[in-house]
């Protein structure tokens, strides 16, 4: 089982807690290969931290499950579009 652990330098408040997946099971974001990720990306949408945690998971290269709202195949396209505009 895979968890959402995401180390943060914040020393205010951790945008983690602010998270709409706060509290939900991490299975969720870590759906089967070829399964579904609409329920996961449900829960991101509209989410005051998606942006943290999709840059997070970009800087951490996290290529599984759904961050931010993306999937992994998402993010490496998001990734070579950034590259490319390097």
């Amino acid at each position: 089982m895979a968890t959402i652990t995401i180390e943060t330098t914040d020393t205010t408040e951790s945008w983690q807690a602010l998270a709409n997946c706060t509290g939900i099971e991490p299975d969720l974001f870590f759906p089967a290969l070829g399964g579904d990720p609409a329920a996961a990306k449900a829960v991101c949408r509209g989410c005051v931290v998606r942006q943290h945690c999709l840059d997070d998971a970009l800087a951490r290269d996290e290529w599984s499950g759904v961050w931010g709202g993306y999937t992994a195949v998402e993010r490496r396209r998001l990734v070579r579009r950034r590259q490319g505009r390097a």
